[in-house]
């Protein structure tokens, strides 16, 4: 087994120290039928700050709350499938809404450019978690044109790419 670097062992120990920190209950409600709900903070204990912290979550909503920097859109019903959905014909509406959401929150949105429309899947039958054709490898002309068109499109916005999800991983990635 190969060792860790030495700045993943010093995060490792600092956010080690930040889950010892104890943080204080939430404020009780006068009414015992009203659950109470956390007031995120700017402040995160050992004095690191949100953008230190993501959340994967498939609902761009229910995030907001929280004291985090970004958000991963995977199961988010943003991915390369979701979005194409003719060649050529691209709805970003769900993404737009996320992006939309992250900017008024402050955070970024970390987008996998993964998962291959059927349509252009070099292998359209391959097995995969979501669906035939979408862990096989992709027609390069139509990636280029779907990679193209998102970063046109979010140019300047608060989005970061991951090129594919978890590609050791046949059921995500069939290349």
């Amino acid at each position: 087994m190969r060792p860790l670097p030495a700045a993943a062992v010093g995060l490792m120990l600092v956010l080690a120290g930040c889950t010892s920190t104890p943080v204080p209950e939430p404020a009780q409600s006068s009414s015992a039928a009203t659950a109470a709900t956390p007031t995120p903070s700017t402040a995160v204990p050992g004095g690191l700050t949100p953008a230190f912290f993501g959340i994967h979550d498939h609902d761009p909503t229910s995030w907001s709350r929280l004291p985090v920097g970004s958000l991963r859109a995977w199961d988010a019903a943003v991915m390369w499938r979701d979005i194409e959905t003719a060649p050529g014909v691209y709805d970003f509406s769900r993404l737009d809404a996320i992006v939309q959401a992250a900017e008024r929150h402050g955070s970024d949105v970390l987008l996998v450019l993964g998962q291959t429309p059927q349509f252009h899947a070099v292998r359209p039958k391959a097995a995969s978690f979501y669906g035939p054709g979408a862990s096989s490898p992709p027609d390069l002309a139509a990636w280029a044109a779907y990679v193209r068109a998102v970063a046109q499109r979010y140019a300047g916005r608060p989005v970061i790419y991951e090129v594919w999800n978890e590609a050791n991983i046949k059921g995500f990635w069939r290349g």
